[in-house]
């Protein structure tokens, strides 16, 4: 079998992919277990580049939100803010995301995944909350910054278009937790201590971090957020002491020839 084609394809998704790093730490990412890799990638440490194929299953999945939004309307659901209108929530220090949707007459948000095989029987069979905890805290987050009581969990299965769905209440408690977490991991100057000093644990052996942590990689990205002189702020703004003032966010990518590595990133 030819695989030129497929070739040619995953090589135009590779040459032309666009996505940016997050100004902000994403709620989608604020369940994440180990606070080093969380605390890494707010700060753009490593370059997270992805194959063609893998860059085509994101798109599926952002695809998959239209088709899901289509089939609530035709049995009766109403959506608001959802595709290029999404609601977009502001955390507070750096923190926040953006809604898939909102069901008004439910009074509830809209959380849209797709799944691969094993992960949907596991979705299946213990609930989100226990399969998908990362997917649960960015609900809850979504609820505490909307004041909305109920999220809606709609998870479809990328082989065979089988579809879950599972409506969640809101927890003060956890969103409090995690978003008060997620706070502080960014706006720390300090590298947190990694999850586990374990290489092969599973956590940590297919993590994009691992050569950082458990290996000899260092850290070769220079601009304002790997650099020694910046921190960011609890109103979510940077800060340089070299400059004595403000980094714009359009500047932060370029860093300035003041630079000087991060010393939690040196090795």
């Amino acid at each position: 079998m030819s695989t030129d084609i497929q070739d040619k394809i995953d090589n135009w998704y590779e040459k032309f992919n666009d996505d940016r790093p997050r100004y902000h730490m994403g709620a989608s990412l604020a369940g994440h277990p180990c606070e080093r890799y969380l605390w890494l990638i707010f700060r753009w440490a490593k370059d997270e580049s992805f194959p063609g194929r893998v860059l085509r299953l994101f798109e599926r999945g952002q695809n998959e939100e239209d088709i899901v939004t289509r089939n609530l309307n035709r049995i009766g659901f109403k959506v608001n803010n959802c595709g290029e209108n999404q609601l977009v929530v502001d955390l507070g220090s750096h923190v926040g995301g953006s809604i898939d949707g909102i069901l008004p007459d439910e009074n509830a948000i809209l959380e849209i995944k797709t799944h691969a095989l094993k992960s949907f029987e596991s979705l299946l069979k213990e609930g989100v909350a226990v399969s998908k905890p990362q997917h649960m805290v960015q609900m809850q987050s979504y609820m505490s910054a909307t004041g909305l009581p109920k999220a809606l969990y709609l998870g479809v299965c990328k082989n065979d278009d089988r579809i879950y769905t599972e409506w969640v209440d809101f927890d003060a408690e956890m969103a409090e937790k995690y978003i008060e977490r997620a706070q502080r991991i960014a706006t720390q100057d300090e590298l947190p201590a990694p999850l586990s000093e374990n290489p092969s644990w599973w956590g940590c052996k297919f993590c994009s971090m691992k050569g950082f942590c458990h290996g000899e990689d260092k850290i070769e990205r220079k601009h304002c957020r790997t650099c020694a002189h910046s921190s960011a702020l609890e109103d979510g703004t940077w800060f340089c002491e070299h400059h004595k003032g403000p980094i714009d966010n359009q500047y932060q990518a370029e860093g300035c020839k003041a630079f000087e590595m991060h010393d939690h990133l040196i090795k």
